[in-house]
């Protein structure tokens, strides 16, 4: 196990515009990287100075006892990140809750319909708007939810590997667990980043949600589930309404169709 020790010299500071702070501490008696990256970030204070911890550097300095000692240099900043077990800049988090255009062809309920005396209106079985060719259903407005995560990455970490796992990802859903959404309820909408001087990249990570759905009805067919961001569609065909003495359009089946292919978002390395 590393035994942990901060430097002499370390909590430089600087007040000025950009205000940061530098942190040195060593790990003695390890000679696994690793498990020392690990023993100094779990010595750092998570805030020094009203600073946040930003990155953290890890170098072999000399060896103690036939064990490797590593110093580790920690610099804090204003950034809104801070730094994970990875020793990484943790994920920064953004969201919107709005809206945005759908045709619909079934309403949840028929709330009432009229017709002239002596007669009765058809029981379409909620489809909209039906015609003699078909249902044309309506527009409406529905509730739409998406959030970013911005990530600060090395540029020595930001590979070819890596920005073509990010290309093959997008617009797929998740194939397991993501940030509390189970599988195919968030897609991922792509990414756009920036250089960050000449050690980091920040990237924008952009996501999608569509809920789940169970329970649903469509006229008298019942127990429809739809994943996420399946398609569900029905079909239509004409019946014989007995009690309006005509025939009318009414749902004959329903589909559920997947049309985004699913991935495996640990790629991106933003959490699960």
């Amino acid at each position: 196990m590393a035994t942990v020790a901060e430097d002499f010299f370390s909590r430089r500071q600087n007040f000025g515009e950009n205000p940061s702070a530098e942190l040195i501490y060593y790990a003695f008696d390890e000679d696994d990287e690793l498990v020392a990256r690990a023993a100094i970030l779990a010595a750092l204070p998570s805030t020094y100075a009203g600073l946040l911890p930003q990155s953290l550097d890890l170098e072999p300095v000399g060896r103690h006892q036939d064990k490797r000692v590593f110093r580790g240099t920690a610099r804090y900043g204003p950034l809104t990140s801070s730094i994970s077990s990875s020793g990484d800049p943790t994920p920064s988090f953004a969201f919107e809750f709005g809206g945005q255009s759908a045709r619909i062809q079934q309403s949840l309920s028929t709330v009432t319909s009229y017709a002239p005396s002596g007669l009765v209106a058809p029981d379409f079985k909620g489809a909209i708007n039906v015609t003699s060719d078909g249902v044309e259903g309506v527009e409406i407005e529905v509730p739409t939810f998406s959030f970013s995560l911005t990530k600060y990455v090395a540029i020595a970490d930001f590979t070819s590997a890596y920005q073509l796992t990010i290309a093959g990802l997008t617009k797929k859903t998740n194939n397991a667990t993501f940030r509390g959404f189970v599988a195919k309820e968030v897609r991922f909408d792509g990414a756009s980043g920036r250089g960050q001087g000449q050690e980091m990249v920040e990237i924008v990570f952009r996501f999608s949600v569509s809920p789940r759905a169970t329970g649903l009805v469509v006229g008298d067919i019942t127990g429809i589930t739809k994943d996420g961001w399946d398609y569900l569609w029905v079909y239509y065909e004409e019946a014989e309404d007995n009690t309006a003495k005509q025939l009318v359009r009414r749902p004959r089946a329903v589909y559920v169709e997947q049309i985004y292919q699913t991935g495996n978002f640990a790629g991106l390395g933003v959490g699960s």
